[in-house]
């Protein structure tokens, strides 16, 4: 059906990229439904996934950037620019004098109105071109009778559990992510040229990044500037609005019935909130781990990692009173019931958070809060979801031999979709 949808309305038009769809949600309650359950089973499970670069694309950018020097004695002229020019002039012809820093705009002081990395020709190396994606771009709404609005609290969709504007975000970062992957393959191919060439060879080694370890990649900084813009964008969606629940008054005239409704209620937004805020923290996780190549040790990929679990306990999956939501470490585990199977007392949607609560896992350094990890992702698989024992496997994997989860992926042939 989904075939059909973008056959019919040329979702891919390159003019009107997003019309279609826009045109097409607003008059069908039901393909508002399959765009949405189309983009979170296309988004995460690419995010899930360790985006390797096919053989055909890491050719076509050695190729592009002429990563391997050659020399033409017949012309007496010889052609071996730097692996680090290579890789950081991407958007420059082949014969452009042009050096990278020619080509990169100064880092804005506020998010900008530029067109998307997706579509800056200079950037993209026509990555997943075969099977080209919708933009999910959808248009906002203030109408309270538009289907948007009505399926949706403040940006945050009820079916998605996040803010549908992270979607074309996410897009963004797949591409940045499957294009750092594709540097990484290059660079290695580059280092493993070099290292048998002679020392007196036309095309020597040299260092791909000048004051760096030999074979050891720099982003150049226009993927920097990139990967920040795309950060603004994400902390621009940020929603700090939490309720708290204890100060909501008994007091008026309302019943007994009144009262226990208005903190469920409040109770049942904050859960929103913090599923929406629990799938932002994942996203910049993967931003600055798989894009900006943060070590896991980082503080801020540390801080992410622990705030994700706090909110999900808090908010998302509250604990027994023992239980300090400021301190995931305490000692305590996911309420079960007295024969084990778990307490079906809270939000019941939480395993919709499958693929952040995986990500926090896997880039946890603190022994005490890997196992809350664990004890989330074991309530997950005994509620059913298939695949979160496969990423506790994997967790378990990188706490103890401290690997990056996507490397254990491609090393141990682990196919698996973690949503």
């Amino acid at each position: 059906m989904i075939k059909d949808f973008k056959e019919h309305n040329h979702c891919f038009d390159a003019d009107k990229p997003s019309g279609a769809i826009n045109s097409e949600i607003k008059r069908s309650r039901l393909i508002y439904f399959l765009v949405r359950w189309f983009a979170f089973d296309d988004i995460l499970t690419r995010l899930s996934s360790p985006l390797e670069p096919t053989d055909e694309e890491v050719t076509q950018l050695a190729g592009k950037t002429r990563l391997f020097g050659t020399s033409n004695s017949a012309e007496g002229s010889s052609v071996n620019s730097t692996p680090w020019d290579a890789l950081n002039d991407l958007g420059t012809s082949p014969d452009s004098t042009e050096t990278p820093t020619d080509k990169i705009e100064p880092l804005p002081d506020k998010p900008t109105t530029q067109k998307p990395a997706s579509q800056d020709d200079n950037f993209d190396i026509h990555v997943d071109t075969a099977q080209p994606q919708m933009d999910y771009d959808i248009d906002e709404t203030n109408d309270p009778k538009s289907i948007v609005h009505d399926e949706s609290h403040q940006d945050i969709d009820y079916f998605l559990g996040f803010n549908i504007k992270f979607l074309p975000l996410y897009a963004r970062l797949c591409k940045l992510i499957k294009y750092t992957n594709v540097l990484k393959k290059v660079n290695k191919m580059a280092m493993t040229n070099w290292a048998s060439l002679s020392p007196n060879s036309p095309s020597s080694p040299v260092l791909l990044s000048p004051g760096l370890p030999f074979g050891e990649l720099q982003l150049s900084p226009k993927t920097v500037t990139k990967a920040i813009e795309l950060q603004f964008e994400f902390l621009k969606l940020k929603k700090d609005e939490f309720i708290k629940v204890s100060e909501i008054h008994d007091g008026g005239n309302k019943s007994d019935e009144e009262k226990a409704k208005s903190k469920a209620e409040a109770k049942a937004l904050n859960s929103i909130f913090a599923t929406n805020q629990c799938f932002l923290f994942m996203g910049l996780i993967q931003l600055y781990r798989r894009v900006l190549l943060v070590p896991r040790s980082s503080p801020a990929v540390q801080q992410l990692s622990h705030d994700l679990i706090k909110l999900y306990l808090k908010y998302v999956h509250p604990q027994s009173t023992t239980h300090s939501a400021s301190n995931p470490t305490s000692n305590t585990n996911v309420n079960t019931n007295s024969n084990g199977t778990p307490n079906n007392d809270d939000s019941p949607g939480r395993l919709c958070l499958l693929l952040p609560v995986f990500i926090g896992a896997a880039e946890c350094t603190n022994p005490e809060i890997q196992q809350q990890y664990a004890s989330i992702l074991n309530d997950f698989h005994q509620r059913g979801s298939p695949t979160a024992c496969f990423g506790l496997d994997i967790c378990e994997v990188c706490w103890r031999d401290s690997r990056d989860w996507w490397e254990v992926m491609i090393t141990e042939k682990i196919e698996v979709s973690l949503i």
